[in-house]
This record gives C-alpha cells, sequence and structure tokens, in this order.
C-alpha cells in the first residue's frame, strides 16, 4: 500500500477512502475504518490532555486565596501588599475542607492561614508547667509545694518552663508569656507587676523540640526577699502563689492557671556585727546625746523582732562591767530613762517590730545602747558579746 501524501494524519482518512474506490478491496475498507478509528482515538487523547491541564492548575488557584506578611489576596489575585488581610472579591475558604466557595469570606472552621499556607487551625495548647531552679529543667524545683528558699535581702531566680504544642505547626506559636502571682491580689493573672505579689515575663524564651508541633518555653523570674509570704504565719494564709502561663499563636491566646505554690515566711534582718561604745570616764553615764544608735534592715518577707541577751559580763584590761550595766531601748533616751532595759543572760523580746516592706526600699527599726562605767577597778579596753536574735514580729 502506499503511504499517506506527506505522512500528513489528517489526509489519512481520505487517503484510505480513495484506496477503497481504487481497489474495492474487503481488506482495504477495513483498513480505512482501523485508520480512521485510530485518527478519532488520537484527537480523543488531545482533549483529554488538554482537560487534565487545567485541572492541574486549579490549587494555584486556591493557594491565591492564603494570606502572609508579605502577601495577601485582592481581587482575587496575589499581591505583594503586605497587609495580611486575607480577604477575595469573589471567593473564600467555606467548608472544613478547606475548598474555595463563592462567599468572599477566608474563613474555615479546620483550616486557617499560617505562613501563607492552608493548615488545620485549632488552638495552641500548653502541654507542661513547671517551676524549676534551673533553665529548662523542666521538673518541679518544690515538690512540697512550698518555696522554702528566699535569699535574705537579695534575690533568687527561678524557671517557669514547660512544653507548648499547635497542631499547625510549631512556627505558629508566636509567643509565650507568664504571670507568677499571689492568688488575691487585684486582677488576678491582669495584676500590674510590682515584686511583691505580681512578677511578670512578657517573652519567654523558645526552642523547638523533636516534634514538629511542639516548642520548649523557659521564663526566667527573680524573686526578691520581700514577696508575699502565704504560708500558715504569714498575713496571707489563705492564698498561695499561681504560676500562670500564658502561649498565642498571633490571633488566639490559651493561658493555664492550674500550678500552685505556696511562698514560705522569711525572717531576716541585717544587725550590725558591733555595738561600739566609744570611749568613757569612770563611772560615766550616757545620754541621749552619747548613747549609740542602733539600726536593724527589714531582708525577709516578715515582720520581725529581736530577742535581745547577754551571757556574761563585759571583760576589760582591768576590771570587768556587769552586764546589767548595760540597756537597750526603742527610743533615743538616757541611761536609766524610761523604756530602758538592762540585759540579762535569759533573753529579751525588744518589740522593735521591723515591718514587711512593700517596695524595693527596706523597713529599717532602731535600738538605742546605754552604758554606766564602774566609779573604780576599771581601765583599758572592755568587750562583751551581745546575743541578738531574730524572732517573728
Amino acid at each position: 500500500m502506499v503511504s499517506p501524501a506527506n505522512n500528513n494524519p489528517n489526509n489519512l482518512g481520505l487517503y484510505v477512502w480513495n484506496a477503497c474506490r481504487d481497489y474495492s478491496c474487503k481488506d482495504c475498507a477495513h483498513e480505512a475504518f482501523y485508520y480512521f478509528f485510530f485518527m478519532k482515538r488520537a484527537i480523543v487523547s488531545r482533549v483529554i490532555g488538554i482537560t487534565l491541564s487545567l485541572l492541574m492548575m486549579m490549587p494555584t488557584g486556591i493557594q491565591a486565596q492564603s494570606s502572609s506578611a508579605n502577601y495577601t489576596v485582592e481581587g482575587d489575585t496575589l499581591n505583594a501588599a503586605g497587609n495580611n488581610t486575607g480577604n477575595s472579591t469573589n471567593y473564600g475558604i467555606v467548608d472544613t475542607t478547606g475548598e474555595v466557595g463563592g462567599d468572599g469570606a477566608l474563613a474555615s472552621a479546620n483550616y486557617g492561614i499560617a505562613d501563607g499556607f492552608l493548615s488545620a487551625e485549632g488552638l495552641p495548647t500548653i502541654s507542661s508547667v513547671y517551676l524549676s531552679n534551673s533553665a529548662n529543667a523542666l521538673t518541679d524545683g518544690y515538690p512540697a509545694g512550698v518555696i522554702n528558699d528566699l535569699s535574705a535581702g537579695s534575690t533568687i531566680v527561678r524557671h517557669i518552663n514547660g512544653v507548648v504544642r499547635h497542631e499547625s505547626g510549631r512556627e505558629a506559636i508566636t509567643t509565650v508569656s507568664t504571670v507568677f502571682y499571689r492568688s488575691g491580689v487585684s486582677g488576678a493573672q491582669g495584676c500590674v507587676a510590682n515584686n511583691n505579689n505580681c512578677l511578670r515575663v512578657g517573652s519567654c524564651t523558645l526552642a523547638n523540640t523533636s516534634d514538629l508541633k511542639e516548642k520548649a518555653y523557659d521564663c526566667s523570674i527573680t524573686v526578691p526577699y520581700y514577696v508575699d509570704a502565704t504560708d500558715a504565719s504569714s498575713s496571707y494564709a489563705a492564698q498561695n502563689w499561681v504560676v500562670s502561663v500564658s502561649v498565642t499563636d498571633g490571633s488566639t491566646t490559651v493561658s493555664d492557671h492550674s500550678t500552685t505554690k505556696e511562698m514560705g515566711t522569711l525572717l531576716a534582718l541585717g544587725i550590725p556585727n558591733f555595738i561600739a561604745l566609744g570611749e568613757h570616764a569612770l563611772g560615766n553615764e550616757t545620754t541621749a546625746g552619747t548613747n549609740v544608735g542602733y539600726t536593724l534592715t527589714q531582708e525577709g518577707n516578715g515582720q520581725a523582732d529581736v530577742e535581745v541577751s547577754m551571757a556574761d559580763d563585759m571583760t576589760c584590761t582591768i576590771g570587768s562591767i556587769p552586764k546589767a550595766n548595760i540597756q537597750w531601748s526603742l527610743a533615743d533616751v538616757a541611761y536609766g530613762g524610761s523604756g530602758t532595759n538592762a540585759l540579762s543572760a535569759t533573753g529579751s523580746d525588744t518589740n522593735v517590730g521591723v515591718v514587711r516592706q512593700t517596695s524595693s526600699t527596706p523597713t529599717t527599726g532602731a535600738l538605742y545602747w546605754n552604758l554606766r562605767t564602774p566609779s573604780s577597778g576599771l581601765a583599758g579596753n572592755c568587750n562583751g558579746t551581745t546575743i541578738i536574735t531574730t524572732i517573728a514580729g
């Protein structure tokens, strides 16, 4: 048989028909039908190929409904507007499968926009909360429930840490913050930050874990010595301290307030090491102008007193001074004046009452020391030991 002219498939049916006309053979008719059918299948294949190509382009239209920090959907096209509005004139995401429908609302019951892509929205969750002694410890530093290691006159650093999660992926987690507050404070977790009853960390450090949907957080919190105590001996015995953690994905914030601790009472005063009575003649008594003032400084979180005693007399280079010749008082008065008290071997509560401090400025209390020297039998330097003990005020 002769080949079609120019090998052009479009001439195939005409050529075969001519062959049948010229030769009028049964095989020729069969051959014409065969080539005609082959040509028809080829045309259908082209149409199907075009249709498939168009369908494969549809996801590009779906992605155009998403928004990100740099792009927004405007008039059904993706533009570099950077306003993150995620709106479309004609189309929006309208059902739980994230399909595109014509209502113009970019919203879905189960899907949201994260980094410019559709993702399962859900809510951020807080998997764990710990109050630890070191960063990222993920352990409870106070299993007994009482914070009993405040530092006198100083601060301690503790760490609120744990794991947060987001079903859209950890990139959706934007911020973790924490508030450590006394349960009865005004505003609760919304309290105004101060060192007595509301310790805040606005932004905690975040780190990836092995789970692509999780981040570990660590909030370094400084606890001063004068935070409000809530144990049984404190003024706030009916309350406790609450560890509040909040996580946000940029649009939704979830908080956890389930972890609580008691803040122990720290009784501590700054007590000077020496009572320098100075030089005195024999038979001399101190006065309001010559006695020794003695300042006690609050270094704890509870009102404090001191108890004073003296086991032995003062010894001198020659002679001694009886301990009863040394007097204390709460007011600046002369030896033997109203309110003076002689030292003895038995401890005496001064009731100095150094109150709790409510700001960064420490509170103080004062004692005044008076002395009477013997009229004879005394010379040189004299020394003795006064015992001063901090007790609850």
